[in-house]
């Protein structure tokens, strides 16, 4: 009978852990949705930027962001040089990792990052280090420069 009793005493304090950590996903869900967005519209003027200046990048994200009407500064852009140079390498990361995302029985923080394909994903704070080591293999392959991580790009200077 005890065993039995203590099951369902640890089964609902898990339930009561993960009702707690739904609400807390919930309030700031409105966020992390507003932050994929802005993201988004950032990979889109991107896009437009490339396609008026023969396929290539500004050097400082500022040109881009400046014409974005929600011009958040919380990104860390990875200067490539032209769009299509490989949509695997990533293009601008949240400066913080400032998204909740579970992970019970506790919940962690992501960064969104913009891939030069124009797709926006939401990682792990641990999974953006490792894809930074990767897009800088990535970069290696195609005759670029690696950019350590959190190095804001000032181009060059």
């Amino acid at each position: 009978m005890i065993p039995i009793l203590v099951f369902v005493v640890v089964l609902v304090g898990l339930l009561v852990r993960y009702i707690q950590l739904r609400v807390l996903l919930s309030r700031s869900e409105s966020t992390w949705m507003k932050s994929r967005d802005e993201m988004l519209d950032l990979g889109q003027e991107f896009g437009r930027y490339a396609f008026s200046h023969q396929g290539f990048l500004p050097e400082k994200l500022e040109v881009i962001t400046a014409v974005l009407p929600e011009n958040d500064k919380g990104y860390v852009y990875r200067y490539v040089p032209q769009l299509d140079c490989d949509g695997r390498l990533i293009l601008v990361y949240d400066e913080t990792p400032r998204h909740a995302m579970m992970a019970f029985p506790k919940l962690v923080y992501g960064r969104h990052v913009l891939f030069a394909s124009g797709k926006v994903e939401l990682f792990e704070e641990g999974v953006v280090h490792q894809l930074i080591v990767g897009d800088n293999v990535l970069r290696n392959r195609l005759d670029l420069p690696e950019i350590p991580f959190m190095e804001v790009w000032d181009g060059g200077t």
